[in-house]
């Protein structure tokens, strides 16, 4: 895992050989980039696997991340929306983002 482009809520990465694209909606100013980007992968997992749901868990905090399979689109950036539910040590977090797989232009 390579992040190619990721600053704060917005961010582009590659994971599994494809390129990912990726904005956070919500989120905790508390959770640092590490565990951001943690998400952003085990989403991409849930998005490849066919997943609705998932349990997360990191240093300080624990919970579930599902999707209700919708997509939006917010601006000029669409993707499938995914929420994060989580107990940390200071208490429930949630946070929600937008993911979406990238085609590969030289597909086209």
């Amino acid at each position: 895992m390579i992040p190619i482009e990721v600053e704060g809520t917005f961010g582009e990465f590659s994971y599994r050989g494809k390129t990912w694209g990726s904005v956070f909606l919500s989120t905790d100013s508390r959770m640092n980039e590490e565990d951001r980007m943690r998400f952003r992968i085990q989403i991409a997992d849930m998005y490849l696997d066919k997943k609705d749901k998932s349990n997360v868990r990191g240093k300080g905090y624990e919970g579930m991340i599902t999707t209700n399979g919708k997509s939006y689109l917010i601006g000029g950036f669409y993707g499938q929306a995914f929420d994060v539910r989580l107990e940390t040590d200071h208490g429930k977090s949630n946070l929600s983002l937008l993911v979406s797989q990238y085609a590969d232009p030289e597909l086209n």
